[in-house]
């Protein structure tokens, strides 16, 4: 099912200051809101997380780094 009108974005987010991690969703509002929901609301402490934007730029960088 192909709709016209959808188009992947990417988006560049870090969790809890780690490395920064790569998504590519067609709904960015919902996807950053289902993540920073279940990072803040998880009834276990240890599952809590922030959330954090990021860029291709750190993105690239870090992973530069890696290798």
């Amino acid at each position: 099912m192909s709709q016209p009108n959808m188009t992947g974005r990417d988006l560049y987010l870090r969790f809890n200051n780690g490395p920064v991690r790569h998504f590519r969703a067609w709904d960015t509002e919902l996807l950053i809101d289902a993540i920073v929901d279940r990072g803040m609301n998880d009834p276990d402490p240890v599952n809590n997380y922030t959330v954090q934007s990021a860029t291709e730029a750190e993105y690239r960088a870090e992973r530069a780094r890696s290798k």
